[in-house]
């Protein structure tokens, strides 16, 4: 809820009332403002209330002869410049938290200070908007700012105001959106700039694999990144293979234990052999050259080249 108590003087005096305020645009009282947003899933809109207080200041000889309330109506001008009263269904007024029907607002002689509430509704349009402040029966009033009534010109109004109506986006949806646009962007700088660092993928396109006979195996590297030679069935959980990207198994009965391989440039890979269980001739293997892994329990050996 929006609240800007400003106080206007309202002096009313025997058949006349004087206000301070000016009627044009440029000089309009600025009411308040107001942000509407569309209704989104359990998030709905809940129109704010702008306040102002208005104080009347009415003399004996007013308080003497006015025996029924001014009335004030809020217009608009319409097409043809003419003054249009405002319905309900573009603006509600409250007085002191209560609906004024009609839009009339009921001054009595014996009022001194009254909280007016405006709300705009959806039929309201987003915009600037310029109202003016006219009297719908006078009271008897026979002069209003130092004129005859009688004389008046429609052009006329006791104050003209001005109102903000601005659209924004729905708070659940725009918090929504601001997440998705951050989970957005840490994945495109994992999967961009992170993964290619922490989980490379091999730059060679293949591993040979010879021995101990009858064994011959050749196992496609490209685009994984890492080997595992092993004896158990293993899988890989889809997270992982997204985020970390994947990991070849080649499972055959002669690893007595894991051998691994893991990519170092594009023209060479590691080896990390299973301790106590395997002896290579070198930890780092380069493209076009042969290796050769020792099983330490079986005594049997195994011929790797990289291509």
């Amino acid at each position: 809820m929006l609240s800007n108590k400003v106080k206007y003087l309202l002096l009313v005096a025997v058949a006349s009332l004087t206000v301070a305020c000016n009627n044009s645009k440029d000089q309009a009282l600025l009411w308040g403002e107001t942000k509407c947003y569309d209704d989104f899933l359990w998030v709905k809109q809940t129109p704010d209330t702008l306040k102002q207080t208005l104080c009347f200041d009415f003399n004996d000889d007013a308080r003497r002869y006015m025996h029924e309330p001014l009335k004030l109506g809020v217009f608009k001008k319409g097409e043809n410049n003419e003054f249009v009263q405002l319905k309900e269904d573009e603006v509600e007024l409250f007085v002191d938290g209560q609906k004024v029907e009609g839009n009339v607002l009921t001054v009595p002689v014996s009022c001194q200070e009254m909280e007016v509430g405006v709300v705009l509704t959806k039929n309201a349009e987003v915009k600037t908007h310029y109202w003016y402040l006219r009297p719908i029966d006078t009271a008897g009033l026979e002069r209003i700012n130092d004129k005859a009534v009688s004389a008046a010109s429609d052009d006329d109004a006791i104050m003209s105001i001005k109102l903000r109506k601005s659209h924004r986006m729905n708070p659940l949806a725009e918090g929504l959106l601001i997440f998705a646009l951050i989970v957005l962007g840490t994945l495109i700088l994992w999967f961009v700039v992170i993964k290619p660092i922490q989980f490379p993928s091999f730059g060679v396109n293949k591993l040979e694999l010879i021995g101990p006979e009858p064994y011959l195996n050749t196992i496609k590297l490209r685009r994984y990144r890492k080997l595992v030679l092993t004896s158990k069935t293993t899988t890989q959980s889809w997270l992982s293979r997204v985020f970390t990207g994947e990991i070849k198994y080649s499972v055959n009965q002669i690893w007595t234990a894991d051998v691994v391989f893991e990519p170092k440039d594009k023209r060479s890979i590691r080896i990390r052999p299973a301790k106590n269980e395997y002896l290579t001739d070198a930890r780092i293997m380069k493209i076009d050259e042969e290796y050769t892994l020792e099983n330490l329990t079986t005594q049997s050996k195994t011929i790797m080249k990289i291509s």
